[in-house]
C-alpha cells in the first residue's frame, strides 16, 4: 500500500500483522522509508480508522461511507490546558 501524507510526501506501507476482532480487521505495520514509524489500521464494515506515527508527529486517517480525510494530530504541548474541561450543570 502507498500513502500520501499531508506534506505530499509519498510512503510505502508494509503490513506485518493482521487479525480479526469480531466484524473488524486490525492491521499493523510501518512506513518503509521512515525510521521509528508505525501504522495501525482498523477496518470495519462501513469505516476505516488509522493512526500513523513518525518522528515528525502523528497522523490520523478516518473514512466513513467512502469519504475520508488525513490530518496531523496536534502535539500535547500545543493544546490549551489552562481552561477547565468540567461541565457544570445549570442551577435554578
Amino acid at each position: 500500500m502507498v500513502i500520501t501524507m499531508p506534506n505530499f510526501s509519498i510512503h510505502t506501507v508494509v503490513i506485518d500483522n493482521t487479525y480479526k476482532n469480531g466484524a473488524s480487521k486490525i492491521s499493523s505495520g510501518f512506513l518503509t522509508d521512515v525510521d521509528s514509524s508505525s501504522i495501525v489500521i482498523t477496518a470495519g464494515k462501513d469505516s476505516v480508522y488509522a493512526i500513523i506515527t513518525t518522528p515528525d508527529g502523528s497522523y490520523s486517517f478516518q473514512t466513513f461511507a467512502g469519504k475520508g480525510f488525513l490530518y496531523k494530530v496536534p502535539t500535547r504541548s500545543s493544546l490549551e490546558t489552562s481552561e477547565t474541561d468540567a461541565l457544570i450543570p445549570n442551577t435554578l
